[in-house]
């Protein structure tokens, strides 16, 4: 058992940092992934996604 509470130990050593870092950088990691998604649909021109989008929609009309 004494090796057990040592190991939770170790890990509770471990695991703080790492719990702060993500407490810190959750939302500005999000807000890069979601600003690199929406870029890279815009740039791709994904027909799937955008073809959705109000507005932009028109540019993927059939009636020409």
């Amino acid at each position: 058992m004494g090796s057990f509470a040592n190991n939770l130990k170790y890990a509770r050593n471990y695991f703080i940092p790492l719990v702060n870092f993500v407490k810190t950088w959750h939302r500005p990691a999000m807000a890069w992934g979601v600003s690199a998604s929406m870029l890279a649909v815009y740039f791709i021109d994904w027909k799937v996604i955008c073809a959705r989008i109000p507005f932009y929609k028109s540019k993927f009309s059939e009636s020409a």
